[in-house]
């Protein structure tokens, strides 16, 4: 399981704001912010 540790302002919609991809990036199952964890 691969997980990201963000801030909750770093979450938003990628189907609204997609992020530019390469290669070497992975896909993560999951964000950790202060609230909590969340699964994808």
């Amino acid at each position: 399981m691969v997980v990201a540790l963000v801030y909750p302002s770093e979450v938003y919609d990628a189907a609204e704001r997609p992020l530019p991809y390469e290669e070497h990036d992975r896909h993560i199952d999951a964000y950790a912010t202060p609230e909590g964890w969340h699964r994808l």
